[in-house]
């Protein structure tokens, strides 16, 4: 069959211009739209009125969240901050064991090693824990397990901080044996044979991996926030030690921080010994005067004997540490000198950009410094702890905080946002995080911003306050509830030098909270300018950022 020859080429040429001229303006980019600015909206814990269920019972649904309000207001009891059992092996190794009614269904045996450094941070926690990482791996390929301890091998979770770095293990293997498991990472030459060029590339690709994550952002955000020579931003993501790493370089890191920490090993059965005793603490005595080595005397009753389900001969103690003195430097925790490199109260109103071409949304920091750098000391440290976890949930409390009801409940402007308290040893700062849209750049972060500066001016109603206060109280109440949670909290204390009697005070001061008192603590939180860092498209978001905040001077900086 003959097919007909098309006589019109011209028309296919006009029509294929046409549709060339019709996807070429389909791909120019559209302009963009950004969202407006408003006031803040603020979140109402009144009783409503003449509400009633909707079961149309005679149940008064605001006689019901009145009785609710008058139970908040009244003193909640205080929850009781418990130390648990403690035994000293050594100077700087202590063993604990908490009294608990928990049934352990799962018949695994949990145990926590931690080691602490509360006068100085660890120098590169995360290049050592990496370490540890490959050597797990290693192991695992090429060591024959038995199907018990492979699985024990498989439990372990590593996870290090500026002044800590633990270990957990689970599994069915027996507590002596689950201890020789950790302590081996600690060996001298543990790390002598691992794929250190392994460990080089992880190390790089968490670098990368960051820049999607939020890591990337919270790194520079920390060093805008502290400055750039302070012990915490030097000691973290360091990349000129990382290019300069070899076996020999990690040995010495590994054996530094090893001499550097105090442990403590939290174990599941009691710890009883009547040859070594209990450590005990009072509310006015520091938590780790219960670490002070105890009695040796080797005389007990029979009736200690049969109480006593662990004694000291029952914890594994490395050679290494039996024998070796901790190799310190003297600095003073809970004090940060001008020497740190620490920031002062931002004076300048200033938006730092991390400039990331053509991404769709934008992620953002806003923090503030809790205190001067010559100014910090353990009872202003103490306070700043109240007042800044107390702020941090008033605005930043997801559902019930003010930035969540706001940014996002009545405007959309986010999926998140979220309020901070970071209170370690050399610095105290409060932040809040969360990512927006590349058209709600603007509105969110002058959302930010204005509820800052509304709380300082304007008097939170006592019936917002007392929300915050059951939250907070809950939060504790969890916290002794949950042995994982008790064991940061009591480790989290220790670093911190706090009392037992501190969490009472604490107490005390949330129970007694009013409009006034919030007012005073978010002038004191909110004192100076905040710290701002953003990660977005720069070209893009910098003429909105200049409309809504025009006294703000907006600096593009690399990460």
């Amino acid at each position: 069959m003959l097919i007909q020859k098309n006589k019109h080429p011209k028309l296919i040429i006009i029509s294929s211009m046409i549709m060339l001229a019709l996807m070429t303006l389909g791909c120019q980019h559209s302009p963009i739209h950004f969202t407006e600015a408003q006031a803040p909206n603020i979140p109402s814990f009144d009783v409503p009125e003449n509400h009633t269920s909707a079961s149309n019972t005679s149940t008064d649904l605001s006689q019901l969240l009145a009785d609710t309000q008058q139970a908040q207001s009244k003193a909640i009891k205080p929850v009781a901050y418990q130390l648990p059992h403690t035994i000293t092996l050594t100077k700087q190794f202590h063993a604990h064991q908490w009294l608990s009614s928990e049934v352990n269904d799962s018949g695994l045996n949990r145990l926590y090693l931690i080691g602490i450094s509360a006068q100085q941070p660890i120098t590169h926690p995360d290049i050592l824990v990496e370490a540890f990482k490959q050597k797990l791996e290693e192991m695992a390929n090429t060591t024959a397990y038995s199907p018990q301890m492979a699985s024990c091998l498989s439990s372990i979770k590593i996870r290090s901080s500026l002044h800590s770095v633990g270990m957990t293990i689970e599994c069915s293997a027996t507590d002596q044996q689950l201890q020789q498991q950790l302590w081996q990472f600690w060996e001298k030459g543990a790390l002598s044979d691992i794929n250190i060029a392994t460990v080089i590339r992880n190390l790089k690709l968490n670098k990368h991996i960051g820049a999607f994550t939020g890591s990337e952002i919270d790194t520079t955000f920390r060093q805008q926030l502290l400055g750039q020579q302070h012990p915490y931003n030097l000691n973290v993501r360091n990349e000129s030690t990382i290019n300069e790493l070899d076996n020999t370089t990690l040995q010495t890191l590994h054996n530094k921080i090893r001499q550097q920490l105090q442990w403590h090993l939290f174990i599941p059965s009691p710890i009883t010994s009547a040859a070594h005793g209990v450590a005990q603490s009072s509310l006015n005595s520091p938590l780790d005067s219960q670490l002070n080595s105890l009695s040796n005397s080797t005389s007990t009753s029979s009736a200690n004997k049969q109480n006593a389900t662990i004694t000291s001969s029952d914890i594994f103690v490395p050679t290494w540490l039996a024998t070796t003195q901790p190799n310190l430097t003297e600095v003073q925790p809970n004090i940060i000198t001008n020497s740190t490199g620490s920031a002062t109260k931002q004076s300048t109103q200033t938006i730092l950009i991390i400039d990331a071409k053509d991404t769709v949304q934008t992620q953002a920091r806003v923090g503030f410094v809790l205190a001067k750098p010559d100014l910090v000391n353990t009872t202003n440290h103490n306070q700043n702890s109240t007042d800044c976890k107390t702020i941090a949930a008033l605005l930043g409390r997801s559902y019930s905080g003010r930035l969540f009801y706001d940014l996002r409940e009545t405007r959309g402007l986010t999926y998140g946002i979220y309020g901070r308290c970071v209170d370690a040893p050399l610095s105290q700062y409060l932040y809040f995080y969360g990512s927006t849209s590349l058209e709600n750049s603007g509105a969110f972060l002058k959302g930010i911003i204005d509820h800052t500066q509304l709380l300082k001016e304007q008097a939170a109603k006592q019936t917002e306050i007392n929300a915050v206060i059951t939250y907070l109280m809950g939060k504790q109440q969890l916290a002794s509830d949950h042995k994982y949670r008790k064991e940061s909290r009591y480790i989290n204390n220790l670093l911190l030098g706090r009392t037992a009697s501190f969490e009472q005070l604490q107490h005390e001061t949330l129970n007694s909270l009013t409009p006034k008192a919030i007012t005073t603590m978010a002038n004191h939180v909110f004192e100076g300018n905040p710290v701002i860092v953003l990660r977005g498209d720069a070209d893009k978001i910098i003429p909105d950022l200049n409309e809504k905040l025009p006294h703000w001077q907006v600096i593009t900086i690399s990460p």
